[in-house]
Parts: C-alpha cells; sequence; structure tokens
C-alpha cells in the first residue's frame, strides 16, 4: 500500500475522513451474511427481487448511495447508457427512469444476469425505455461503442476473497478490477462522457493516479467510525 498516494489522493478529491484504511472485519461479515438470504426491495418505485448470493439493494447500500448520485449528473444529450455489474439491475433501471433513454447492462455472473433480466421483466409495465442484460466482463459486450454514461458500482474492500460474494461483488485486492474499468474506460466514452465509480476508506484507490482521468467527487459520506465512501466520476 502507497500510503503517500493515497494522502495526495484523497486531498486532491477532497474527499471526508483519512486516507488510511479502518477496520471493518465485523462489518463486512454482517454485510457477506445478508447476502446469502432472498429477499424483496421497492427501489425508485420498481420492485427488485434479490436471490441470494446476488447483492441487495438494500437501505443504505451501495446500490441506493449510486442511485442518489444519478440525480447531481449531467451527461451528454441522446448519447447511451451503460451499466456494468448490474446484480439485480436496480439501478439500471434507476438509469432509464432517471435520463429516459435505454440502458445496456451487463455482468459476469449468470445469477446476476439472470436476476436482472427478470426484473426487468418484473417491472416492464413501469418502463418506458428499453433495458437489455447480457453476461459479458466490464466492457467485453460493446466492444467499439461509445458511452454518454457508464456506470459501474464496483467492488471496493482491498481484501482477499473469503466469500463467493466477496469475488462478484464486494472485494477488489489491490484495485485491479478498478484499474481495468479506468484504463478501459476512456475508450468507451463520448466526448463529455461520464464513468461513474466507487470508492471507500479500504479501496486501493491509489491506483486513480495511473490513469489519465479528471475526476471528481458526486457524493461523498462519513460514518461514525470513521469509515466513509464516495461516488466518483471521471471524463475524458
Amino acid at each position: 500500500m502507497d500510503h503517500a498516494r493515497r494522502k495526495a489522493i484523497h486531498r486532491r478529491l477532497g474527499l471526508p475522513g483519512t486516507a488510511e484504511p479502518r477496520d471493518i472485519a465485523d462489518a463486512h461479515r454482517a454485510h457477506v451474511a445478508a447476502q446469502t438470504v432472498a429477499a424483496t426491495f421497492e427501489v425508485e418505485g420498481f420492485t427488485i427481487h434479490a436471490p441470494a448470493g446476488v447483492y441487495h439493494p438494500a437501505e443504505g447500500s451501495s446500490t441506493r448511495f449510486f442511485i442518489d448520485a444519478l440525480a447531481d449528473l449531467t451527461i451528454p444529450d441522446d448519447a447511451p447508457l451503460f451499466e456494468i455489474g448490474t446484480g439485480t439491475g436496480a439501478i439500471a433501471l434507476a438509469m432509464t427512469a432517471r435520463f429516459d433513454r435505454p440502458v445496456e447492462a451487463c455482468d459476469i455472473s449468470e445469477a446476476s444476469v439472470a436476476a436482472a433480466r427478470a426484473n426487468v421483466a418484473r417491472n416492464a409495465d413501469r418502463l418506458r425505455r428499453a433495458v437489455t442484460v447480457t453476461r459479458g466482463d466490464l466492457f467485453s459486450t460493446c466492444r467499439g461503442r461509445r458511452h454518454g454514461l457508464v456506470v459501474f458500482n464496483n467492488p471496493l474492500i482491498d481484501a482477499p476473497f473469503d466469500a463467493a460474494i466477496d469475488r462478484q461483488s464486494l472485494s477488489d485486492p489491490g484495485g485491479r478490477i478498478l484499474s481495468r474499468f479506468l484504463a478501459e474506460g476512456a475508450d468507451h466514452l463520448v466526448e463529455g462522457g461520464v464513468a461513474l465509480f466507487g470508492l471507500c476508506s479500504n479501496t486501493a484507490f491509489e491506483v486513480l493516479d495511473d490513469h489519465a482521468h479528471v475526476y471528481r467527487v458526486v457524493r461523498a459520506e462519513i460514518f461514525d467510525d470513521g469509515f466513509w465512501r464516495a461516488v466518483v466520476a471521471a471524463t475524458r
């Protein structure tokens, strides 16, 4: 861990709290456990079913945090929208409602693709625009296409994989997934397009300096224990 780089990025972006990781072991175990029981949620007027093992859009989840951040965005007119790591599809549904455009979404997990497609079908009568869901890794399903907005509710925790849900949705050791997203993202944005992703106290966010993007914090919050999280926009 490069503490000097972390501190410099933390200061430059105006992030809350400190640049040092927090002790979140107990909270993380509880968060993992909550994903093992199927549940149904109401999210932005959509009924979302989350099977066991697919990330749940519960109150306070990163899904809700990203959806709230959509309200703070201005994106190029008419450019396509794309979501990576869609999980239940809740963010993709919120994107099409917020911007009144079709959304293409993908996920590397077969279970998540099935869940998202089922939720799109479940809410078909509330959709004005199409939401399509395919299986793929990062930008593999949209080679050669550019978008006005790409949203990735990325795995945040710089820690080894202890459970299947960690590998799928929660952990990103060394920031490798985030770094790949940032490296490939510029080739998939129109001029003025936005790539939206997450950071937290325990993300390996020092990798941001490896990529020539302009970053700004769209939304951030800090909790009583000093743990913070943020939604960040990268632009070309």
